[in-house]
């Protein structure tokens, strides 16, 4: 996804893949590596920082339209 500069190597993922074809419920996306999941942690904080920025505009709307007064 970031290009060769964060994947792993495909060798080095096997053994994630050896166990995660092993689950009884697995998951439906993994992430492979561990600059891969660094990344993506990072990627959520921000976005999650950028939503919170905005959260008192998005909070205006009503969780229940039967409750919005016009």
């Amino acid at each position: 996804m970031w290009g060769d500069a964060v994947a792993p190597e495909l060798a080095t993922a096997t053994p994630a893949a050896t166990e995660l074809a092993a689950l009884p419920n697995p998951p439906r996306r993994l992430l492979v590596g561990s600059q891969s999941f660094g990344h993506v942690l990072q990627t959520d904080r921000a976005q999650a920082n950028l939503y919170r920025s905005w959260e008192h505009l998005s909070r205006l709307a009503p969780a229940d339209p039967a409750t919005a007064t016009m």
